[in-house]
Order: C-alpha cells, then sequence, then structure tokens
C-alpha cells in the first residue's frame, strides 16, 4: 500500500471506530434485550421436560408493537434531527434499538402471513436465512413494515382471542 491508501484506510478505520463507540449504548442494550428474549423463549420450550411452569406469551407471529412505542421513537427522531451532540448521540441510540424492535415486528407481520399462507418451516428457514445475507437492506425496510403495522394494525391481531391463538 502506498500513502495514500494507508491514510484513507486509517481515517476510515477511526470513523468506524467514533461510530461504534458512539452507538455502543444502543448496542448493547439491543443485544441484552435480544438476549434475554430468546433465553425466555428458549426456557418456554423445555420447560415441560423440567415439569416448571412459566408464563406463556401469545405466539410471535401475533405480536405486534404498542402504539405507545411511536413516542420514544419520533423523539429520538427529534433528537436526531435538531438536538445537539448529545442529545443527538442519545437520539440515535434510540433510534438503533427502535429499529431493531420494529424490524422484529416486521418479522413477526411477515411470518404471519407465511402462516396464513401455509408456507412449510423449511421453507421459511431458507427465506430467513436469504434474509440473514441481504439483512442491510431488509433491516429498515421491515422496521418501515413494522412501523405501519403498529399503526394500521392490518392483520387484526387485537381481534384474536385465547382460544384462537391456541
Amino acid at each position: 500500500m502506498d500513502g495514500s491508501q494507508l491514510e484513507i484506510m486509517n481515517a476510515s478505520i477511526k470513523t468506524t471506530f467514533e461510530w461504534m463507540l458512539r452507538l455502543l449504548p444502543g448496542i448493547l442494550f439491543t443485544v441484552f434485550i435480544s438476549i434475554t428474549l430468546f433465553a425466555y423463549l428458549g426456557a418456554l420450550s423445555v420447560s415441560s421436560y423440567f415439569n416448571t411452569i412459566l408464563p406463556r406469551f401469545k405466539p410471535l407471529y401475533l405480536w405486534k408493537a404498542s402504539e405507545l412505542w411511536l413516542i420514544p421513537f419520533g423523539i429520538s427522531l427529534l433528537f436526531v434531527l435538531t438536538g445537539s451532540l448529545w442529545l443527538k448521540t442519545i437520539g440515535e441510540n434510540i433510534l438503533y434499538f427502535m429499529v431493531h424492535l420494529y424490524a422484529f415486528f416486521g418479522i413477526c407481520y411477515v411470518d404471519f402471513h407465511f402462516r396464513k399462507v401455509n408456507i412449510p418451516v423449511p421453507a421459511r428457514v431458507i427465506i430467513y436465512l436469504i434474509v440473514l445475507v441481504i439483512i442491510v437492506i431488509i433491516i429498515p425496510a421491515l422496521a418501515v413494515l413494522g412501523v405501519i403495522d403498529s399503526r394500521f394494525d392490518f392483520r387484526k391481531v387485537s381481534q384474536f382471542s385465547s382460544k384462537d391463538i391456541n
């Protein structure tokens, strides 16, 4: 590498490191919540083996974000767009978490329709693996889908009774 390429690489590494440190609280909080959720879902799947009783959630394909989640989402957007450096950093961290939260609800929306069309589980797994490959494009798209579904409730999840769920 010549001097100019090395300088460009060093600037790129510095920028990446600064952004990583800047978003680290949002990244760590998102990872913590994800690990907690998946650990609980794993505990639910093995609880009958250990004769334990854990409170059950609705199936994931029926999960929908409440409209109240739009408030921190809007506040974080306001902080990012109009805030000082500290407010902008706080807004970016909240926004990082909210985008991933809404992307999760977008996956729940997609899974609802996969079940409605009766797509078999192996095909769903293949589709989700393809999604992992193009995750940079899919996460924002799923987040937008989750926001839209939280506002308009296209699935009419609130109309399902407890007997429809089981």
